[in-house]
């Protein structure tokens, strides 16, 4: 991250302790929720937050190969 590096494929898994212990899993933690609030959806509220949120959740996809698989 700080040599400017390419985190490659992010793999978000089970995992049995505090988020707040590793960095990365705080990036998985929110890359799995912006996904999931931000894919598919049009009903946001009209809030400049939402708009902020969404815009930058729209520069993570186009900025590299982001793969979302829904799991049944």
């Amino acid at each position: 991250m700080y040599f400017g590096r390419p985190l490659g494929r992010l793999l978000d898994t089970v995992y049995f302790t505090q988020s707040h212990h590793s960095r990365f899993l705080q990036v998985a933690d929110l890359l799995v929720y912006m996904a999931g609030r931000y894919e598919n959806k049009s009903d946001l509220p009209d809030r400049w937050h939402e708009h902020a949120a969404k815009a930058a959740w729209e520069k993570i996809k186009a900025s590299g190969n982001v793969v979302i698989q829904r799991w049944p």
